[in-house]
């Protein structure tokens, strides 16, 4: 889709299959036709690629070529990714046409993709994400991940966002923390249009309905619940298209209200 001038591509990595009890309005009987027929939740693992001018932007980069199985108290989920190579040749790109990555976060499904055999998938690309999140760089992700990023640092190309504000033209940061500590959403602007692109701060339009739910993996619940609440104050009732790596479909759509409840359409 285009956002004014700028083109907003949504890209496949791969899928998140997940446990039926990860999202209480599921549960609760709500939208329940998200649900495969054994009761699990299927969602995109998805990226963004944000062509602005002559700049070519990456939002998250999904999982890489790997698969994820977790145990939780609601059941198993599993996450496999790699389909984002693909997802490029299909329009014509390749990894070494991406100048600038932008995770909204460094958790696996985000930024698995970024270091691959031992070195950056992106080769010509810089880095730039959260500050907040650079200490995940030691906790999680693997050693080569981290001796990737500390490398990038040393040159230069990897970029701690501190502030709010605008990173190339048309493209914002906008701090949404309480998944992660620096947990970042990007405005897409041009002329009179936005888009936001949120990241896991919403994970699916099931919490813009039913904002009280967890995100999975929020490492700051009561954080994310009230950034949450920021964010949808701010994008109800006005013409900011709104969508994630985690929507169905990828697909972007409107905040609504209505009886009471704000909706996605």
């Amino acid at each position: 889709m285009n956002i004014g001038d700028i083109e907003i591509i949504s890209l496949i990595d791969g899928e998140a299959i997940l446990p039926k009890g990860v999202m209480g309005a599921v549960d609760d009987g709500h939208h329940t036709d998200l649900l495969e027929e054994d009761g699990s939740l299927k969602l995109p693992i998805g990226c963004f690629l944000v062509v602005s001018g002559d700049k070519k932007v990456l939002i998250d980069c999904g999982m890489g070529p790997t698969t994820f199985e977790w145990v939780s108290s609601a059941g198993i989920g599993t996450l496999h990714g790699g389909a984002l190579s693909a997802s490029l040749k299909h329009h014509g790109l390749t990894p070494d046409d991406i100048d600038l990555v932008l995770p909204t976060h460094l958790h696996a499904d985000h930024v698995g993709g970024l270091v691959q055999n031992q070195k950056l998938f992106f080769p010509n690309a810089d880095i730039a994400f959260g500050a907040g999140d650079w200490s995940l760089v030691d906790e999680s992700n693997g050693p080569a991940f981290k001796h990737c990023l500390y490398s990038l640092r040393e040159d230069g190309r990897v970029h701690l966002i501190e502030d709010d504000g605008e990173l190339v033209p048309g493209i914002s940061a906008y701090a949404t923390p309480g998944h992660t500590p620096g947990h970042t959403s990007y405005i897409i602007s041009s002329g009179d249009s936005r888009a936001f692109i949120l990241g896991d701060i919403i994970f699916c339009p099931l919490q813009i309905e039913f904002p009280e739910n967890e995100g999975l993996a929020d490492m700051d619940r009561e954080l994310s619940k009230r950034t949450r609440e920021l964010v949808l104050r701010e994008l109800e009732g006005n013409s900011a298209l709104v969508g994630g790596p985690h929507f169905p479909g990828l697909e972007f759509g409107r905040v609504l209200r209505g009886k009471g409840r704000r909706y996605w359409g």
